[in-house]
């Protein structure tokens, strides 16, 4: 029933939360107005494999924006709202971070050469990669098999490393490993905002 021709995977983002909180202050002596607009919203998306219907992933995303206008009364419009803009960019900002969580999930990023503490792997430009991010290196073990459909929902992976990304290219980025280790075949995917490397792993030398 999810088989679309030509799609391989499908975000099912729903709302959750969402707040819309505007304060406004009027100045009388000046015939001001001063808006602060604060728009919360957040959503809880499921990544589905169309040819199975197992849920790959499942990931929130939450994006807050806060936006001010101070008017002049005697030229303000009516019936329009000047911080409706914060709509268009939360929406764009909602997309793309939904697409980057798809393209984690359906097309992992691998690591192609390591040479001594430089890791390079295959994602670049538009890829969801920006130079000073850090990625976790994680080796993959073996897949893990559903014994009751048999269906494959994944692989055991274990976090072995961390690299600091440098340069950004076309088709593929660089990386200084900055804890643990790298070899060629390992995945490499974003770390959580606030993500540190762990005392575990041993410092890269």
């Amino acid at each position: 029933a999810l088989k679309v021709a030509g799609v391989e995977w499908m975000a099912v983002p729903r709302i959750i939360d969402f707040e819309d909180i505007t304060r406004t202050r009027r100045f009388e002596g000046i015939e001001r107005t001063v808006e602060r607009r604060t728009i919360r919203v957040g959503l809880a998306m499921q990544i589905l494999n169309t040819t199975t219907g197992v849920v790959g992933e499942t990931a929130s995303v939450v994006v807050e924006r806060t936006d001010s206008a101070d008017e002049n009364d005697r030229a303000r419009p009516t019936g329009g709202d000047s911080t409706n803009r914060l709509l268009d960019s939360m929406a764009l900002e909602a997309a793309d971070a939904i697409a980057c969580r798809v393209l984690d999930v359906a097309y992992p990023a691998s690591v192609l050469a390591v040479t001594n503490d430089l890791v390079t792997f295959n994602r670049g430009d538009g890829g969801c990669v920006a130079t000073g991010q850090t990625w976790i290196l994680t080796h993959r073990g073996a897949a893990l098999v559903d014994p009751d459909t048999g269906e494959t929902l994944g692989f055991d992976e274990q976090q072995i490393g961390a690299v600091k990304i440098t340069t950004v290219s076309a088709k593929l980025t660089r990386g200084r490993l900055i804890g643990g280790t790298a070899s060629r075949g390992d995945m490499v995917r974003p770390a959580p905002e606030g993500w540190s490397p762990p005392t575990s792993f041993a410092t890269a030398s």
